[in-house]
């Protein structure tokens, strides 16, 4: 057996390690935090400076009235496709429940051609956008299927424009025969 003596310096030795180890540890860790907190007032710091260049702009731009059109060139796309314009009404329908089948006899028609867009308050939208016009007929037993498609289509990806909506009942009839024309449109300068 060691001696006493030896014993309490090798239990003070041992000590004084477990507690240099947990010194190195904690100045490493609060090290890599006051790294951290740097990078994070740094990084503040350059946020600050772009949120007050951001009110500055809004400050010299508050009198500027923006064109309403401005929106619509987020849900316009750059090109048209019949195909493509097709399938998407077609899809509408089918999301609200109006398939192929001769219950709905419903029937998509794509105006190839370019029209012009005759509604009052959006006529500068031709100088600004090609216009295409799509019709879309179908018989539906409850006029919350026609409420339903126009919500689809207001939500939708593109934006479409509501032109007409004409309800035909027949005598002998339950169903309502519904034609809905509306305008999409796309971006004129590429749109061929």
């Amino acid at each position: 057996m060691l001696n006493r003596k030896l014993n309490d310096y090798i239990f003070v030795g041992v000590l004084l390690a477990i507690l240099a180890v947990v010194l190195g540890i904690r100045s490493v860790a609060l090290g890599n935090i006051n790294n951290n907190i740097f990078e994070l007032e740094r990084s503040n710091k350059a946020l600050n400076v772009k949120i007050n260049n951001l009110e500055k702009l809004v400050e010299e731009n508050k009198s500027t009235k923006p064109n309403h059109l401005f929106e619509l060139y987020n849900r316009v796309p750059s090109y048209y496709s019949y195909d493509e314009l097709y399938f998407t009404v077609l899809s509408q329908l089918y999301l609200v429940g109006i398939n192929d089948t001769p219950e709905f006899n419903s029937e998509v028609q794509v105006t190839d051609d370019k029209v012009e867009v005759r509604i009052p308050g959006y006529e500068d939208i031709n100088t600004d956008f090609t216009a295409v016009e799509v019709s879309v007929s179908f018989n539906v037993v409850s006029l919350d299927t026609v409420e339903d498609l126009i919500q689809d289509l207001y939500g939708a990806e593109q934006v479409y424009l509501i032109n007409s909506i004409t309800f035909n009942v027949p005598e002998e009839g339950q169903f309502v025969t519904v034609v809905i024309t509306f305008y999409t449109f796309y971006n004129i300068e590429n749109g061929s």
